[in-house]
């Protein structure tokens, strides 16, 4: 992300985030006046993403990085916000699509990627030793051989 320098244990969940921000910003972008069309491809797309995808991430990290020794209230936000997130996004795939529900979603989606780009990830790193970080990168090789990724 951006030029952010990972260590090789967390690289295959930030080129997740990638995937995630570009659905986010699309929802994001979707007005109130967008044409049916639009926002019927922007949040199916979105939906594909989520159910092939975002959802694989959120399972992997909440298994991976949800035991680590780091600070009990950034793992209990991490669920939190992966529990909050679904929530959310599972009103955003009723019809008819709302635009507002769209909107909140991609913003609290791009949030959450971004807190755990600039917070979460440097306090992983950080924290865990290089043995630690080596273990946690063969789990995550495991799941970066299993994506596939795709924006659309």
């Amino acid at each position: 992300m951006g030029g952010l320098k990972r260590h090789p244990a967390l690289q295959p969940f930030s080129r997740d985030h990638l995937i995630g921000l570009f659905h986010a910003q699309r929802l994001m972008k979707l007005k109130a006046d967008s044409e049916i069309d639009v926002l019927t491809e922007t949040i199916t797309a979105f939906e594909d993403a989520w159910k092939r995808e975002i959802t694989v991430h959120f399972a992997d990290e909440d298994r991976l990085l949800g035991d680590l020794a780091i600070g009990h209230r950034q793992l209990e936000r991490l669920h939190d916000e992966h529990v909050d997130l679904t929530n959310l996004i599972e009103q955003l795939f009723k019809r008819p699509f709302n635009v507002a529900i769209a909107h909140e979603v991609g913003t609290f989606l791009d949030a959450h990627i971004r807190w755990e780009e600039h917070d979460l990830f440097p306090e992983i790193e950080s924290t865990l030793s290089e043995e630690e970080l080596t273990l946690l990168s063969k789990e995550t090789d495991v799941i970066e051989k299993a994506r596939n990724r795709k924006l659309l």
